[in-house]
């Protein structure tokens, strides 16, 4: 399943690039796949033997709004699927509503109006859900508040510099992006004297071999050198 998925997310990805756009077969078979993740999500969720420890937030209203938009996305999708494999059934459709208690009609057959009844969810689930801006700024005022009574340089300085601080690390974040090094750091080559010439190894295992070496020798090195 997940080389289907990373084969189908390079072929999105070709299509993007080519088009601009996805199609809507490619749109379909992205909704089933989401579709099927959020089953297994479920499915594994019930049947986890494993003991929930520390607190877990809930919110019925944040349920209730999540709920919706899996109910809707399902209808969305049978609309979409109609005579096509995958399709979910109706009765999974009103089992899904019942467990939510959703109250809109399940029997609408317009796309457009479907759409449309997910956009507002969405857009509901976005007004309602915390933001993690609001906490991070929350978190930067305690720091701000420590560093007072630590120096006496006022809250708002210190507030200031702490926020200039997230900002280039957002910026430099974005530049890593854009130039594709979001997996963070590594040794992607050596460098080795040979003959008094620096030579570069870009191989796994020669560099590997290198770096071995070269601690293995400052190692020897530290076992002869006196302590006084």
């Amino acid at each position: 399943m997940h080389g289907k998925i990373l084969a189908f997310y390079d072929l999105c990805e070709g299509q993007i690039n080519q088009h601009g756009s996805l199609s809507s077969e490619h749109k379909r078979t992205m909704n089933l796949l989401n579709d099927r993740i959020q089953r297994v999500v479920s499915f594994a969720d019930k049947n986890c033997k494993k003991a929930r420890v520390g607190k877990i937030p809930f919110s019925t209203e944040a349920q209730r709004i999540m709920g919706a938009m899996r109910v809707q996305k399902m209808m969305l999708m049978r609309i979409e699927l109609k005579g096509k494999a995958g399709r979910p059934q109706k009765r999974r459709l009103r089992r899904l509503a019942k467990r939510y208690k959703y109250k809109g009609n399940v029997a609408i057959s317009d796309h457009a109006e479907v759409k449309a009844f997910l956009c507002l969810t969405s857009n509901e689930y976005a007004a309602f859900r915390p933001k993690a801006s609001a906490f991070r700024s929350t978190y930067l005022g305690r720091i701000a508040n420590e560093l007072f009574y630590e120096d006496g340089i006022s809250q708002g300085v210190h507030y200031r510099n702490l926020i200039q601080q997230e900002e280039t690390k957002l910026e430099f974040r974005r530049i890593k992006q854009a130039e594709k090094r979001v997996h963070g750091g590594g040794v992607s080559a050596v460098e080795k004297d040979v003959r008094g010439k620096c030579i570069r190894i870009s191989t796994k295992i020669e560099m590997e071999q290198e770096i071995a070496r070269v601690n293995w020798s400052r190692v020897l090195q530290a076992h002869n050198t006196p302590l006084c």
